[in-house]
């Protein structure tokens, strides 16, 4: 039989580090927020270019807390409108209902799987305040255009980058780059299992990472939103691990293709924590 995910394998070459982690955090007597979740809240948002991260419970929790967030500032009131892609996992729909807005669903691009920017006009009407882009599968969701439509309507963009950490997005012409995550006005991370971590702009199409989670997302109505040291101590050091694998083999397919790798070079500031949220407007 062929697992589905095989966390067993994933997670053999950082095993001793894991263990020792999780004992330091064990013995610590410390389980929740702490030293920990800051230097780890730091180093994401020195990784990612932005001003604030913060730690929440799980990827749900963070986009229902960006929401939470403009409702309280008055961006946001009930029954506005959030589009929102169709084929997006769940936890980005309940994230718009459980803070009583609504969602307007819209079709992907048959050709990337990410949400159709051209079909996205069509749908706003006055009761749209803002959209979430969804990065699926390692690929950003994002244009000029939709940059430019947002300051049309006056929308806010909301990423969903739970599939996407560490993917790059540049315009034609453009050079360098920013990393999803940083190109809305707020994002929320995951950790789940299966999520996706890519290394550099040109091979993230091609290729995509597994890491195994130290816990599984449970999509329910209660918000905890609290991410414990453990976890941030964990996927600080076996990402960190696994990026500096993942680059060497990155850097040796583009040399046998012939081409010059662009290179991320992320250092520990690249791993984050189970899920988080961004807000630096």
């Amino acid at each position: 039989m062929i697992k589905f995910l095989d966390l067993q394998a994933v997670n053999a070459a950082y095993a001793e580090d894991l263990k020792r982690i999780a004992a330091e955090v064990i013995d610590s007597g410390w389980y929740l927020l702490g030293e920990r979740t800051k230097i780890f809240e730091r180093h994401l948002a020195e990784f990612l270019g932005v001003r604030h991260v913060v730690g929440v419970g799980n990827g749900l929790d963070a986009l229902r807390l960006i929401l939470k967030a403009y409702l309280e500032l008055g961006v946001l009131a009930e029954g506005d409108e959030v589009i929102v892609p169709a084929n997006t996992y769940i936890a980005s729909i309940l994230a718009i209902t459980d803070n009583r807005l609504k969602p307007v669903l819209v079709e992907p691009n048959i050709h990337t799987y990410n949400l159709d920017i051209s079909l996205v006009e069509a749908r706003i009407t006055p009761r749209t305040k803002a959209v979430m882009v969804v990065h699926l599968y390692g690929r950003a969701c994002w244009s000029r255009e939709l940059e430019a439509m947002a300051r049309r309507h006056r929308l806010k963009i909301i990423e969903d980058n739970a599939q996407a950490i560490g993917a790059v997005y540049a315009n034609p012409g453009e050079s360098g780059g920013r990393k999803t995550g940083a190109l809305g006005d707020a994002a929320g991370f995951s950790f789940y299992p299966g999520k996706k971590m890519v290394s550099d702009i040109s091979y993230n199409r091609k290729r995509r990472m597994r890491f195994g989670a130290v816990r599984k997302i449970v999509n329910g109505h209660r918000t905890r939103a609290r991410i414990d040291r453990d976890h941030c101590a964990r996927w600080r050091n076996a990402v960190y691990a696994a990026v500096k694998v993942w680059s060497s083999e990155s850097r040796v397919a583009s040399e046998m293709a012939g081409k010059k790798p662009v290179a991320e070079s992320p250092s520990m500031a690249s791993a984050r924590p189970s899920q988080t949220v961004r807000n630096d407007r």
